[in-house]
């Protein structure tokens, strides 16, 4: 039935390729070789943008910048930040999970008065304390609910307050060190440093006399498996090889 099958307008991979092959034997016998388009879809994608867009801001290993808000903050090491439209959201060693989010304050109250206004769970009122975190109006408190621990700080910059949710299990000692870690780091950025933020893209390159894997796999950015993702778009195996004056794919901005 395939009114239940939610993948009806986004066909599994089995199917796209048969539905590939059918397209191909409009054009011929199986087997009929002729012009692959490999030039022309190479220039297609040449500078096609990859991964986060600068709306919604960008991820470099355990950073995460926004050049339209001015801000950064960097995550501990071992995290992993997943960019979502909705807010950042980074997951770490032993269960540990952070939030970043931001919403609009126009009223302008105080920080303590929002963080008791009722939208975190488990708060426990007598651990709201008001600090400043680089030079910014910040407020922090601990929660409790279930199985979990939590760290709520929020930071106003302007019309705005930005937020960080740190949950770990409950007990866990490494919730004070994680949550110092993200408020430590947390910044303004210049408009200097806004504009040197720039999106990763495809680039096209042409394969050098003394390329090889290794040297053109280091030239990825936005991932810590340069070579996996290399050869992932490149359509390579473990023992391929590049020629020189062949053209491939890579990551960069």
């Amino acid at each position: 039935d395939q009114s239940l099958d939610f993948l009806s307008s986004h066909p599994n991979a089995p199917q796209r390729v048969e539905l590939a092959r059918r397209h191909a034997r409009a054009f011929g016998p199986e087997g009929t070789h002729g012009e692959s388009g490999r030039d022309y879809y190479l220039k297609g994608i040449d500078g096609l943008l990859y991964g986060d867009s600068p709306q919604e801001g960008y991820v470099r290993g355990q950073t995460f910048l926004h050049g339209s808000l001015g801000i950064r903050f960097e995550v501990p090491d071992g995290f992993q930040i997943d960019n979502k439209v909705e807010a950042v959201l980074a997951t770490g060693p032993g269960d540990v999970a952070i939030r970043f989010d931001g919403v609009a304050d126009a009223g302008r109250r105080s920080l303590s008065n929002y963080i008791s206004s009722g939208w975190v769970t488990g708060l426990l009122p007598e651990t709201i304390r008001d600090v400043t975190v680089n030079g910014l109006e910040a407020a922090t408190a601990r929660a409790s609910a279930e199985r979990w621990d939590f760290d709520i700080t929020v930071i106003r910059i302007g019309p705005q307050i930005f937020r960080f949710l740190t949950a770990v299990p409950k007990g866990s000692a490494v919730l004070t060190p994680t949550a110092d870690k993200l408020r430590a780091s947390f910044r303004r950025i210049t408009p200097q440093e806004a504009a040197t933020l720039k999106p990763l893209r495809v680039r096209v390159i042409t394969v050098g006399s003394g390329d090889t894997i290794g040297t053109l796999s280091a030239r990825m950015m936005g991932t810590d498996r340069k070579l996996e993702l290399f050869r992932l778009i490149n359509a390579l195996v473990p023992t391929s090889t590049v020629a020189p004056g062949a053209k491939v794919k890579i990551i960069s901005e």
